[in-house]
C-alpha cells in the first residue's frame, strides 16, 4: 500500500525462521485475509499528492508488481491464491460472506495494465524455475526498510533485487558481489558497476532485477515513459512556459497524442493543486492567477498502438513566488493562536492595503478567503480543529503561518 510500518519481508525466507531447508510456503495473500490489490485500492498511501496510489487502478497494479518482484525471487517454494497474477480486488466479505463464493474475472486479461501484471508473474516464475540462482542457499535480504534488497550468490550467477517501496524516489546501495557488467533482466540494459557500493536511482515502486550474466530480455507488455520532465521560461506574469520531456517505449511503440495538463497550488509537493482550464498543450502563459502559486505541468504518455498504450503520468514545477519579498515573523503578528472563533491579523507596515488572505487545509484546500488591512479581526468559528496555513499577500510580499484551532 506504500506505507512504512508492517513492510519487513524477512519472514519470508526460510533462513529467518531458522528453519533447515527450503520447505517454507510463503504467500502474498491469504484465503483469510483481504486481498493486496483490495487494500491498496482502498487504504493504498495518499501522502505523495502526485503518486495517490487509494482509489487508483494503475498505481495500484504497479505496486502489486513490485511486491511480486520480491515475492518470487526470495529462494523457496511459493503458493498463488487465485486471479493475483490479475490483480482481483474483490473484498473477502463480498456480498457480506466471507467464506462465500467470488465473482470469476476472465474479463480481466482484457485489460492492458492487469495483463501487465499477469505476464510480470509470468516471467517471475520463469526465472524461479528455470535459473539454479533461485534456489541457491546462499541469499541474504535486507528488506525491512523502504529501500530493499536481496542478493543471490551462486555458481551460475548473481542477482541484486532492488525495490523501493517508498511513494518518493530514492537513492540505493545495492551492495554488487563484484565489478563490472551487470545486466536488468526487464529491460535488457546493462550497467557497469565500478563501486560494488555505487548508488543507483529508483523512481517510486521502481524495482530492478540485476543479475551478472546477461538473460533474453522477456517479452513482456509494457507502457510508455515520459522522462525528463522539466519547464523552462521566464517567471513572469504574461511569459509562456515551455515543458519539454523524453519519450520512451522499451516495446518501441512511436507517441501518440500524449495528455498534457497544467495546476497551479500553494503547496511545493502538491498538495490541493488546481487543474488550470484550457491548459492542456506543452505551452502555458502565465496569469495574475498564478502569482504565489507553484506551476505543475503534467504529461501521461501514450503510444501510437501496442496493448498498453498509456503510461503513468510525470509532473515537473516551477515556483511563481520565486523573487517575491517574504515578510518575517517581525513583519506581521497573529493573534491569538493557538485561537477558538477569531484571529487578529497585524502588520508591522501599517501602509499595506489589500491584503489578501488565504486560510488552507493541510491538504491545501482553500477554506476561507479575505481582502483585509491591517488590524481587522477573522470570524472563523466554522473551521473545525486542527493546524490551518494561513497565507497572506499584498504588492510582491508573501507571508505565511500555521495557525492552531483548538475548538
Amino acid at each position: 500500500m506504500g506505507y512504512l510500518t508492517g513492510e519487513d519481508l524477512s519472514w519470508g525466507s526460510y533462513k529467518a525462521r531458522v528453519f533447515a531447508n527450503t520447505g517454507l510456503i510463503t504467500y502474498m495473500e491469504s484465503h483469510d485475509e483481504e486481498r493486496m490489490m483490495y487494500k491498496n485500492l482502498t487504504y493504498g498511501n495518499t501522502a505523495n499528492p502526485n503518486y495517490y496510489i487509494k482509489e487508483n487502478l494503475a498505481l495500484s497494479l504497479v505496486r502489486a508488481e513490485l511486491g511480486a518482484a520480491f515475492f518470487f525471487t526470495i529462494p523457496g517454494p511459493k503458493m498463488m491464491w487465485q486471479f493475483g497474477e490479475l490483480g482481483y480486488d474483490y473484498s473477502i466479505n463480498y456480498n457480506n460472506d466471507r467464506t462465500g463464493p467470488k465473482p470469476i474475472r476472465w474479463d480481466y486479461y482484457s485489460n492492458p495494465n492487469r495483463y501487465r501484471l499477469f505476464s510480470v508473474y509470468k516471467e517471475l516464475i520463469y526465472l524461479k524455475k528455470n535459473y539454479a540462482a533461485f534456489r541457491s542457499s546462499d541469499f541474504t535480504l535486507d528488506v525491512g526498510d523502504s529501500l530493499k534488497i536481496i542478493s543471490i550468490d551462486d555458481a551460475s550467477m548473481d542477482v541484486r533485487v532492488i525495490g523501493n517501496f517508498s511513494v518518493n524516489k530514492q537513492k540505493i546501495d545495492a551492495s554488487f558481489s563484484k565489478i563490472g557488467k551487470w545486466y536488468d533482466y526487464f529491460s535488457g540494459d546493462s550497467l557497469t558497476v565500478t563501486d560494488v557500493h555505487q548508488l543507483i536511482d529508483l523512481d517510486i515502486s521502481e524495482y530492478r532485477i540485476y543479475t551478472s550474466v546477461r538473460l533474453a530480455r522477456p517479452n513482456i507488455v509494457t507502457a510508455p515513459e515520459a522522462r525528463n520532465v522539466s519547464i523552462d521560461g521566464t517567471i513572469q506574469t504574461g511569459s509562456i512556459l515551455s515543458a519539454s520531456y523524453d519519450y520512451f517505449d522499451l516495446n518501441g511503440d512511436l507517441e501518440g497524442t500524449s495528455l498534457f495538463k497544467w495546476y497551479n497550488g500553494t503547496f511545493a509537493n502538491g498538495n490541493g493543486k488546481t487543474e488550470i482550464a484550457g491548459a492542456n498543450a506543452k505551452l502555458y502563459t502565465l496569469t495574475e492567477a498564478d502569482h504565489w502559486k507553484y506551476i505543475f505541468f503534467e504529461v501521461t504518455p501514450v503510444a501510437q498502438t501496442g496493448f498498453l498504450t498509456q503510461g503513468l503520468p510525470q509532473y515537473a514545477s516551477v515556483d511563481f513566488a520565486v523573487g517575491i519579498n517574504k515578510l518575517t515573523t517581525q513583519d506581521i503578528l497573529v493573534f491569538p493562536n493557538p485561537f477558538s472563533d477569531n484571529i487578529t491579523i497585524r502588520f508591522d507596515d501599517f501602509s499595506l492595503k489589500n491584503i489578501n488572505v488565504e486560510i488552507s487545509n493541510m491538504v491545501g484546500q482553500v477554506l476561507f478567503k479575505s481582502t483585509i488591512v491591517s488590524g481587522n479581526t477573522l470570524l472563523l468559528n466554522n473551521l473545525s480543529k486542527g493546524i490551518y496555513v494561513l497565507s497572506a499577500y499584498s504588492g510582491n510580499n508573501i507571508w505565511r503561518k500555521n495557525i492552531v484551532k483548538i475548538k
